[in-house]
């Protein structure tokens, strides 16, 4: 994904295009930017890769936020992960931006999570350790 100030680039396959396709104007309405989907293609990784550079560079000041703990995988991954180690942008750690935005803010939320963990923690002394035991016995 690549944010910028009037558009969210989205670089996926087909099956989870079809996943977005119904945000487009949810996003539009709600945010104020296009979202600009790019299916992967067979044989065009490199240049539609290339184009996202592209996207990135178009931006002044641009910095290419990361999630230095995720691990990725594939043919896919490594070519993005080659074409930006040698694209010369400012790659930054994203982690704390992302715990930000995802915190819990308003009071119900804090409530619904309390009660979450309340019912995770009864279900597991209630129900798991006794098949585990069960099994374990």
């Amino acid at each position: 994904m690549v944010f910028t100030d009037n558009a969210l680039h989205v670089y996926t396959s087909h099956r989870k295009v079809q996943l977005f396709q119904p945000l487009e104007d949810t996003i539009q309405q709600a945010a104020g930017v296009s979202l600009e989907l790019t299916v992967q293609a067979k044989g065009q990784a490199d240049q539609q890769l290339s184009a996202m550079l592209d996207v990135i560079r178009a931006v002044d000041g641009a910095k290419v936020g990361l999630l230095p703990k995720e691990e990725h995988t594939g043919p896919v991954a490594d070519m993005w992960a080659a074409k930006l180690g040698d694209s010369g942008l400012q790659m930054v750690d994203a982690t704390a931006g992302f715990a930000h935005l995802f915190s819990i803010k308003e009071d119900s939320e804090i409530l619904n999570a309390k009660k979450a963990a309340f019912l995770a923690s009864k279900v597991m002394q209630n129900f798991v350790v006794k098949k585990i035991e069960d099994i374990i016995d």
